[in-house]
């Protein structure tokens, strides 16, 4: 099946065993293996941009392992805390946007009244 997506693929087999970060010679070994470990699967999988999980369901499992962090180690009070922060700070910059286009509004219909 990885020999399939490789052939399949728009990149060539040097391309993916490069960005896989394995050697060409490698390859063709992995694609021998029939009980390949799941992580060099999983290596392939993100370099073709193919998840296999419709073949081997317990893949995902380890395409989830470099899942990026959300904040999810903050409490909920900091959770509120830093949506204040932001609420606040979103606030100010409109406030600042009202206050720059009154002015340039004035500015500019006291161009338009100087042409008059």
């Amino acid at each position: 099946m990885l020999h399939k997506a490789a052939k399949t693929s728009t990149m060539s087999i040097r391309d993916i065993v490069k960005k896989a970060g394995y050697s060409y010679p490698a390859f063709y070994t992995h694609i021998k293996n029939d009980d390949l470990d799941l992580s060099i699967l999983a290596r392939y999988s993100k370099a073709l941009a193919h998840s296999f999980s419709d073949e081997i369901p317990e893949i995902s499992e380890y395409l989830m392992e470099d899942k990026p962090s959300y904040g999810n180690d903050l409490s909920y009070t900091e959770l509120l805390k830093d949506r204040d922060k932001w609420r606040d700070k979103y606030y100010d910059a409109v406030e600042q946007y009202n206050k720059l286009a009154k002015k340039y509004n004035d500015m500019l219909e006291e161009e338009v009244r100087k042409r008059k």
